[in-house]
């Protein structure tokens, strides 16, 4: 069974997530990426909340802005299927880094964090 709800968010972005049984997915739109949809599920988002608290906790808005508007996207360095999508934010003065598994059909996020300095990997797109 699947329950869709939408909402329009303060800052105007439309937030569509999907309900399959017990577990919810976000889906977020990042035109530069092939398939350009980015899924975050329920259980994705609960590890970020669990391991990544300092970014999460306060600031969980910063996961999707980065997937919707990164300055750059890179191959991760340690795994060549994976995408770190960063974007610095001002307001926390750090880079927050979204790891993604791009694939074919979908994307969708393995992790996010903050990090003070720019991953290393090679970049495949960058904001001009």
């Amino acid at each position: 069974m699947k329950k869709y709800t939408c909402r329009i968010l303060p800052n105007g972005v439309v937030e569509l997530s999907v309900l399959f049984l017990s577990s919810r997915m976000k889906f977020y739109h990042c035109p530069m990426l092939p398939s350009r949809v980015v899924e975050l599920s329920d259980e994705r988002e609960h590890k970020i909340e669990r391991f990544h608290a300092d970014l999460y906790n306060p600031y969980p808005e910063k996961i999707g802005e980065t997937i919707r508007f990164p300055d750059s996207i890179q191959v991760s360095a340690k795994d060549p299927e994976a995408r770190l999508l960063t974007k610095w934010h001002d307001e926390v003065s750090k880079y927050v880094i979204v790891k993604i598994v791009q694939h074919p059909s979908r994307n969708w996020v393995i992790t996010a964090h903050f990090a003070g300095n720019k991953q290393k990997g090679e970049y495949l797109w960058k904001r001009s």
